[in-house]
């Protein structure tokens, strides 16, 4: 059998990757020094639909440069990560912001309870395999409230180890009846699509 492309491995990384990587950096991507995170967090919240929402779910907060960010367009915000050491990090950014809740959540094996009208899915969907690509969105599709919106940013270069490209992840969710394309916009190294819930 021929090796698979890179960025193409087609098997999801073990919570324990992430969970190693926590433990031995305290910021792994520097979300919180980086000019692209900057310029890919403001993008994504200009794409946002709504100056508002009431309930929303940030899947993977990493450290919480973002969540900072978007709680301020949030009335309840849930965040989770499968780090230990970076919700502990995440809930200490945004310790002066009682409505935001973290909470630890191996998405390979569970999901996090709620309705929402705005989830977030950024920089995660290509370290899932396709089976359990298909369980996330099924499961992101059903917490969403009807109208709820979805934004999914990914980077696009090919990494080594990467499950999927971040455009299989994307056209994946294009195609899925259940959510309707509202926007989406490609950078140089990420690509951005907002949906909302048919």
């Amino acid at each position: 059998m021929a090796p698979r492309a890179k960025g193409s491995s087609g098997s999801s990384v073990p919570a324990d990757y992430f969970r190693a990587l926590y433990r031995t950096n305290a910021d792994p991507w520097t979300y919180a020094a980086s000019a692209y995170e900057r310029q890919k967090y403001d993008a994504t919240l200009d794409a946002l639909p709504r100056k508002r929402y009431y309930a929303a779910l940030e899947l993977g907060c990493s450290v919480g440069v973002f969540t900072a960010l978007l709680a301020r367009r949030c009335e309840a915000l849930d965040a989770v990560d499968v780090s230990e050491d970076a919700v502990a990090r995440a809930a200490q950014r945004c310790a002066g912001a009682p409505h935001v809740r973290f909470a630890v959540c191996d998405l390979l094996t569970e999901f996090p309870a709620g309705r929402f009208d705005l989830i977030t899915f950024c920089e995660l969907g290509f370290y899932f395999g396709p089976n359990d690509r298909r369980r996330i969105r099924d499961a992101i599709a059903a917490a969403l409230f009807s109208g709820g919106d979805l934004v999914l940013v990914h980077w696009t270069p090919l990494v080594d180890g990467h499950a999927a490209t971040a455009d299989a992840v994307h056209e994946e969710f294009v195609r899925d009846a259940r959510l309707a394309h509202r926007n989406g916009a490609r950078a140089a190294t990420f690509r951005l699509d907002v949906f909302s819930r048919a």
